[in-house]
């Protein structure tokens, strides 16, 4: 009888103990996340941080006889 008493006290629940915490797992998950992310970017070719290439010009300015006279200018010289 003293053995069934032994194996039952063994069976309680220690009220007294702390309950594991379940930021610990969600730290961890969103870690894992970052760290996926972060990977998903620089292992994909042509993700979206790569920046597009732009070509630029510079403007003039040019009056109104002055387009003209290049008209006139660029179809005589063909």
């Amino acid at each position: 009888m003293s053995d069934l008493k032994a194996e039952l006290a063994s069976l309680r629940i220690d009220r007294e103990s702390k309950p594991r915490s379940s930021w610990r797992w969600l730290a961890y998950v969103v870690l894992f996340i970052l760290i996926a992310g972060a990977l998903g970017f620089y292992l994909i070719p042509g993700s979206s941080l790569t920046a597009a290439e732009v070509e630029t010009v510079r403007p003039t300015v040019q009056n109104f006889s002055q387009a003209i006279a290049g008209r006139q200018d660029s179809r005589t010289s063909r």
